[in-house]
């Protein structure tokens, strides 16, 4: 059977609704990730500590989301995925997607293969600013069922705690 992004992204959206519940008082569950890639702007002195956090044995992809305000009462949402470790992922067509989602419909589903170390893929949607209450959106990296049975250690992601960012989007 294919893989269907769509599937997997209600077990996203809901481990990514129980956050709120295990993060307490005090912590925000799913603040805007570090832009991290060299196709994205960073500010001085990000990249040295991403760097130092890298994983020398094991592929780690991380997730990442932010929106600005644009003309026409519209925002703009950047999300992508990063490979964060130093290790190349590797896998096969339509086995993972990084799907951009508001509530439980999903808006947009990006697939890719490959990922060397350090690289990022980027996308952007344009997405109505609400008239009363934030809209919150969430970018989701999606596998395929078969991820850690495939035989392909190059595509097994070892750290699952930075695969969805959240990004709420205000009242323009």
């Amino acid at each position: 059977m294919p893989f269907n992004p769509k599937s997997v992204l209600a077990a996203a959206v809901l481990s990514a609704a129980a956050a709120p519940l295990l993060a307490g008082p005090d912590l925000i569950p799913f603040q805007t990730a570090p832009l991290i890639g060299p196709n994205i702007g960073q500010a001085p002195g990000v990249a040295d500590g991403v760097d130092g956090l890298r994983s020398t044995q094991c592929v780690d992809l991380a997730v990442f989301a932010h929106q600005r305000r644009a003309n026409g009462g519209r925002a703009l949402i950047t999300y992508g995925v990063s490979n964060v470790s130093d290790v190349e992922f590797v896998s096969g067509a339509g086995q993972q997607a990084v799907v951009l989602s508001k509530g439980s419909a999903a808006l947009a589903s990006e697939g890719f293969s490959r990922l060397a170390p350090g690289q990022s893929l980027t996308w952007q949607r344009f997405v109505r600013a609400p008239m009363e209450f934030p809209d919150t959106y969430t970018a989701a990296l999606t596998h395929g069922p078969d991820l850690y049975t495939d035989g392909n250690p190059r595509n097994d992601d070892c750290n699952r705690h930075n695969n969805a960012r959240q990004v709420q989007v205000e009242f323009g």
